[in-house]
C-alpha cells in the first residue's frame, strides 16, 4: 500500500474524510477501501436510520442517493 491513496473512498484533497487528519500521507490507514469496496459493502450493509431505530426498535434502511 502506498502513502496518500488517493483511490480511497474517504481520501478528500484538503482531508480525510472518516477520520480527523489524514493519516495516509504518514502511515497506512485501517480504514483504507477502495470507491468500488465501498459501493459494494454499502449494497451488502445499507445504512440504517438509527435516531428511529432508537426511539421504535424498527430497521428502516436509508435510501441512495439520486434514488
Amino acid at each position: 500500500m502506498t502513502l496518500a491513496n488517493k483511490d480511497c473512498f474517504a481520501y478528500g484533497f484538503t482531508g480525510c474524510k472518516i477520520l480527523t487528519e489524514r493519516i495516509c500521507d504518514n502511515r497506512e490507514c485501517n480504514f483504507y477501501k477502495t470507491h468500488r469496496q465501498y459501493k459494494e459493502d454499502l449494497e451488502k450493509h445499507p445504512p440504517i436510520d438509527y435516531k428511529y431505530y432508537k426511539e421504535t426498535g424498527e430497521k428502516i434502511y436509508l435510501k441512495k442517493r439520486g434514488k
